[in-house]
């Protein structure tokens, strides 16, 4: 009886440490998976608190925003924020081209929300031109305002034209 008890005891032991095992597996292959699905993810909305932008360091024709944090709405209705998109700490770049700039500057002219600048970069800082402003919100929807596409890619947010 006590044998078959020892027994009964480690073959219980055996499969819940089966399971463990397997289970742990499963996370790891999981994130993997969402890794690889963040690498091809499309937005339909994307609400940023903007605090500055700049010509970006690599192409004169692509604008980086500079921002304290967004939220993002995916085409699978799934709401996400820059803590899903970071890599060792830091947040995800926001690339736009020089189209969508120059048309959310022309809309920030004719709204009546008052956006202040205040400052300006120069060659001291990351990105040679640019500004700097009260921090406020500005929203990019897909088919609105001359934006066609916004999208995840390589660890950059691109909100594109075309």
């Amino acid at each position: 009886m006590k044998k078959l008890l020892l027994v009964l005891m480690l073959v219980i032991g055996a499969i819940s440490f089966s399971a463990k095992a397997q289970n742990s597996k499963k996370s790891k292959i999981d994130k993997t998976v969402s890794e690889s699905v963040a690498q091809n993810l499309s937005f339909d909305t994307i609400t940023l608190k903007l605090v500055g932008q700049g010509l970006s360091k690599d192409d004169e024709n692509k604008i980086e925003l500079e921002y304290e944090n967004f939220k993002a709405i995916g085409k699978n209705k799934k709401v996400y924020t820059e803590k899903d998109f970071q890599v060792n700490g830091k947040k995800p770049r926001i690339i736009i081209s020089k189209i969508v700039s120059t048309k959310m500057i022309r809309n920030f002219i004719e709204s009546d929300e008052e956006i202040q600048i205040i400052g300006f970069l120069d060659e001291t800082n990351e990105r040679d031109k640019g500004i700097r402003y009260k921090p406020f919100d500005v929203k990019f929807t897909e088919n609105q305002d001359w934006v066609k596409k916004i999208y995840f890619k390589d660890g950059v947010i691109y909100i594109w034209d075309n």
